[in-house]
């Protein structure tokens, strides 16, 4: 009998894990602050906390755009910031494939013309 029942406690525990995970996930992606094309990195100096690096990288890890704030400090914790590094992310990914675009074009012709 006590065997049965700690078959189903550990199954239930292990149901409930299962469950919760993807909760998360559903979560994760409803966030204002996430984007579906890409995601964005700080670094930051443990010495100057004012000065920090955000990187901006594609879906496919690809380095898009890399940026320095200096003389502020950037408090992840608040939402308005983690919008606007959206924000940022997003356009810094329309201008790298205006880029990636112009630059198949240019080669699409040069090629052409050899």
């Amino acid at each position: 009998m006590k065997k049965i029942f700690n078959y189903v406690a550990l199954v239930v525990l292990f149901a409930s894990n299962i469950s919760s995970s993807n909760a998360q996930i559903i979560a994760r992606s409803k966030c204002l602050w996430v984007s579906s094309k890409g995601y964005w990195v700080i670094e930051t100096n443990i010495h100057a906390k004012k000065n920090s690096t955000v990187r901006y990288y594609t879906n496919d890890h690809v380095l898009v755009h890399t940026e320095y704030v200096q003389n502020k400090k950037m408090n992840l914790k608040d939402r308005e910031v983690k919008i606007r590094l959206k924000e940022d992310l997003e356009a810094a990914l329309n201008q790298w494939e205006n880029m990636q675009e112009s630059a198949y074009i240019k080669e699409t012709i040069s090629s052409g013309l050899q």
